[in-house]
């Protein structure tokens, strides 16, 4: 039993070498056979990547572009237009003050924005007196310069949202392209200007001389976010801190020293009657010729603005053109 375990242990072990030795053969065989493939493979791949090109730094900037342009059109997409054009910025040249100075659009806004301050100006300014020659109490003067400064703080809140909402609004039936485009209430602002100071002009009861108060001073505070949008839309938005602040400044300063100073004391001077005085000063006006005048004079300045920022909205009809976004 012994050697027949000792036999059988032997075959296998002999048939388990001879096994091995028809594998090794194989494997080198295989292996040698291999190795040139994979050199070839490798040569095949070292002038793939010799062939392939290494982009340039000029051609990812152009890719980094068109991926930005891909994701603004996505947006665009999104809410309906393309909102570069919409902000003034989509094939418009930045321009700073000394080109936007070389513009009839930089002058139009110019102007209506120096009226409608300058009319707001005459009533801060001019308030007390105004009452005072009206013959007012004087509880009026409080009331109504808190109702002047709430009145130009909701035209300021008002004027921004609806001017930003009446883009989008179907205007085609009004003979006007699609949206409203936001020099329009520049001429708004200029009616509100024209209806306060005509109410002003002939008021002669508290209830009427407040009513125009306070609509002066929605028509002063439609002015300032009309600028500041107005002018990053229609000149680029590069240098939009230089030119709003050219209007903020040149607007109030030109506005208050025309009409406040110039016409309203002007008018007011030459109505004061020594003899009517009740004090007897000869430096207080009494009646409604103090102011009248003045008002008479800002109701036709304001609608040469009403032409103006029509005008205005002509010349700039490409900028808030939906057709082309």
């Amino acid at each position: 039993g012994e050697e027949e375990q000792e036999t059988l242990l032997g075959n296998s072990s002999n048939e388990s070498a001879t096994g091995n030795d028809h594998e090794y053969p194989e494997r080198d065989g295989g292996s040698s056979q291999k190795a040139p493939r994979h050199a070839e493979s490798e040569d095949n791949l070292e002038g793939d990547i010799a062939m392939e090109p290494i982009p340039s730094s000029s051609q990812e900037d152009e890719a980094s572009a068109s991926d930005d342009e891909a994701f603004i059109d996505e947006d665009d997409e999104e809410f309906g237009y393309d909102t570069r054009r919409r902000n003034g910025t989509s094939g418009r040249e930045d321009k700073n003050l000394f080109q936007m100075l070389q513009t009839p659009s930089a002058w139009m806004m110019l102007w209506s924005g120096t009226i409608l301050c300058g009319g707001g100006t005459v009533e801060t300014n001019n308030l007390g007196q105004m009452v005072e020659a009206l013959g007012f109490s004087k509880v009026v003067v409080p009331a109504t310069m808190a109702l002047f400064s709430v009145a130009q703080s909701g035209g300021r809140v008002i004027t921004g949202a609806l001017s930003e909402a009446a883009l989008n609004y179907n205007t085609k039936r009004c003979c006007i392209d699609q949206g409203v485009p936001r020099p329009f209430f520049f001429a708004a602002a200029s009616i509100a200007a024209v209806l306060a100071h005509t109410i002003l002009a002939v008021a002669t009861e508290e209830v009427s001389f407040v009513i125009g108060v306070t609509l002066s001073g929605v028509a002063f505070g439609m002015a300032w976010p009309l600028m500041v949008l107005c002018v990053g839309e229609i000149f680029g938005t590069a240098h939009v801190g230089a030119n709003y602040m050219f209007y903020d400044g040149f607007t109030s300063a030109a506005g208050t020293f025309l009409l406040s100073k110039v016409v309203a004391q002007q008018v007011y001077e030459e109505h004061i009657d020594p003899h009517s005085s009740q004090n007897g000063d000869g430096v207080t006006c009494y009646g409604q010729g103090c102011f009248r005048q003045t008002h008479v004079i800002i109701v036709i300045l304001s609608m040469t603005c009403v032409m103006t920022s029509l005008l205005m909205q002509y010349k700039t009809r490409d900028v808030y053109n939906k057709s082309e976004r």
